[in-house]
């Protein structure tokens, strides 16, 4: 039974070709945004620069309002 599978490609190698697929990709999708006359993002997709602060954290006031009764230092949770 040599039944000959191609070889397993190492994972730099499907990167590289993934990464090659993409610009294929986007140089293609390029032109129809060039005969845009505005190109705004897309409302659903908040830009990373307006989200630089840690909402989760003490400092915005965030708390804990329930735990798990097996939890191991609930005190030293947000409060």
């Amino acid at each position: 039974m040599s039944t000959e599978q191609p070889p397993i490609a190492t994972f730099d190698e499907w990167t590289k070709e993934k990464l090659k697929r993409e610009e294929i990709r986007r140089t293609n999708s390029i032109p129809k945004a060039a005969h845009d006359v505005t190109s705004l993002p897309s409302p659903d997709i908040i830009p990373q620069q307006a989200t630089p602060r840690n909402y989760a954290s003490r400092d915005c006031g965030a708390k804990v309002l329930f735990s798990n009764e097996e939890a191991e230092n609930k005190v030293n949770n947000l409060s």
